[in-house]
């Protein structure tokens, strides 16, 4: 409604302003040549706010107005409950996306992961010993996780999602989660784990 007024006082604000610089100048008055030449100038101004203003609000309130019609809705009814209850139980809890995790997951291969044969995303197992710990965040820690494979050894860059605590150099764990891409700072492989079992 706004965008209509702002358009029609532009359009009026317009004519008026033409008209008045033809009587102006018939009448010679310099003066008042400038002030209707200015309405001339922002009338078309307004005109693009009135335009701008008809686009970008016109679908915002008819949106705002259906989604709080449809709560109001929803609240009558109860149904915004039974469908956020119904929601929260197709999603698997959080011991259930573990277990799917320690199945799908296969064993690390240093070798493979190193020369960028592995996909980022995929679910991997790795058993070692933690060699460093990088970030004594209890949240979030990171350490490097060092693996013995086939004739050496596989050094990996741990993100622990666990929430287990912060482990101690020289703990022998067994970690499950996604390769991650290479560590920016140590230029190796980085895993994000969120299963790790002492050994």
């Amino acid at each position: 409604m706004v965008a209509i007024i702002i358009i029609v006082l532009s359009l009026i604000l317009f004519l008026a302003g033409i008209g008045l610089l033809i009587t102006f100048a018939i009448l010679k008055k310099k003066a008042w040549i400038w002030v209707s030449s200015g309405m001339v100038v922002v009338a078309p101004v307004l005109l693009v706010v009135g335009i701008v203003t008809a686009f970008t609000s016109g679908d915002d309130a008819t949106d705002v107005t259906e989604r709080s019609e449809t709560s109001a809705v929803e609240i009558a009814d109860g149904t915004s409950d039974e469908s956020n209850a119904k929601e929260a139980a197709d999603e698997p809890t959080q011991e259930e996306l573990d277990e799917q995790l320690k199945k799908e997951a296969v064993k690390g291969d240093f070798v493979k992961i190193n020369g960028d044969q592995v996909d980022e995303g995929e679910k991997i197992y790795l058993e070692g010993e933690v060699s460093v710990v990088l970030s004594e965040d209890s949240i979030m820690p990171e350490y490097s996780f060092t693996t013995k494979e086939d004739d050496g050894y596989g050094v990996y860059s741990i993100i622990d999602l666990s929430s287990n605590g912060v482990p101690e150099e020289g703990d022998k764990l067994k970690i499950y989660g996604t390769y991650s891409g290479r560590d920016e700072m140590h230029g190796g492989p980085k895993i994000t784990v969120t299963v790790v079992e002492k050994q």
